[in-house]
């Protein structure tokens, strides 16, 4: 136990003098297997097996994680389920998030805010992996799960440095397609900013104006496949069908992009500013008072917050 909690403590000790990075890399769906499919969704299904059963127990803490099977409701009746692909460290995950949520809720009833109970869920779309080489496994440009035999090819590892330290990762399902954000550890670097200073201020025709001059415009409108995919679902005379669904998974997609465009845009001006200036001022806007006023469009638009 001592040995336990020496470790623990040098582990702590290194990481104030390391930066927390996650990167997410993409599972490629095109050399997914059948069985591979099928396994995904047997892991999200059980997962959601499980946060339920955690949930149901008065005390988080005597949830099993070594449980092989558990009751679920079907209907008006329970019926007993089996855990096929769901691992040991992943139930250990999936618990230590749900104890996390229940601490935070009770910080903030402290806090004086109130509160409501967790619920149970219908979906689950994220998996925490505990460890590195334990709960996953990376090699070359493949990544391995725990439990599954094949290897897995995914895009966007060559953007992990070399001499980052890999820890704990998140198996996510998002829009038909699986990615894997993975934690890392890098010495951290001090960055010379220079010490200047500089007011931003926030604006519907312009959104960010500096008080030096610079001017920043950007917005991201619906493209036209997506209007054309809103017109199809929300036609009237059209049921609900298999095709809907599909149409609506594919405008689920086509949304996902324009917000991966908006962040990206985000990030690139977050990261101009603070590496040029070492003080920025900034007025606290009613965002929510333009949404009223008739700016809604291009408040959505440019995703400003």
């Amino acid at each position: 136990m001592n040995i336990r909690l020496t470790k623990k403590n040098e582990t702590k000790e290194k990481r104030k003098s390391q930066t927390c990075k996650v990167y997410e890399v993409k599972i490629d769906h095109s050399h997914l297997s059948h069985s591979a499919v099928t396994h995904f969704n047997c892991l999200f299904k059980e997962a959601k097996w499980f946060y339920n059963y955690c949930l149901s127990n008065d005390n988080v803490d005597n949830a099993d994680t070594t449980l092989k099977k558990v009751l679920v409701k079907v209907g008006e009746q329970y019926e007993i389920r089996y855990f096929d692909a769901l691992t040991s460290q992943m139930k250990q995950g999936i618990k230590t998030r749900l104890f996390g949520s229940l601490m935070s809720l009770a910080a903030l009833k402290e806090q004086g805010n109130k509160v409501g109970r967790l619920k149970f869920k219908g979906v689950v779309n994220s998996i925490p992996l505990k460890q590195f080489s334990n709960s996953y496994y990376i090699r070359n440009n493949k990544i391995r799960l725990q439990g599954m035999k094949r290897w897995l090819k995914v895009n966007g590892l060559e953007q992990i440095p070399a001499e980052a330290e890999i820890a704990c990762a998140t198996l996510i399902r998002r829009n038909g397609n699986y990615y894997i954000n993975i934690t890392t550890y890098i010495k951290e670097e001090k960055k010379h900013v220079p010490d200047e200073v500089v007011g931003i201020d926030f604006g519907c025709q312009t959104q960010l104006t500096f008080d030096n001059g610079i001017k920043v415009e950007f917005q991201v409108k619906p493209t036209k496949r997506l209007r054309r995919l809103d017109r199809k679902i929300m036609k009237k005379r059209r049921k609900d069908s298999k095709n809907k669904e599909k149409d609506k998974e594919k405008r689920r997609i086509e949304y996902e992009k324009i917000t991966n465009r908006k962040t990206d845009i985000r990030h690139k001006i977050v990261s101009a500013i603070v590496s040029n200036y070492r003080y920025v001022s900034f007025q606290d806007e009613s965002i929510a008072g333009w949404k009223a006023s008739g700016h809604r469009k291009k408040v959505h638009y440019s995703g400003l917050g």
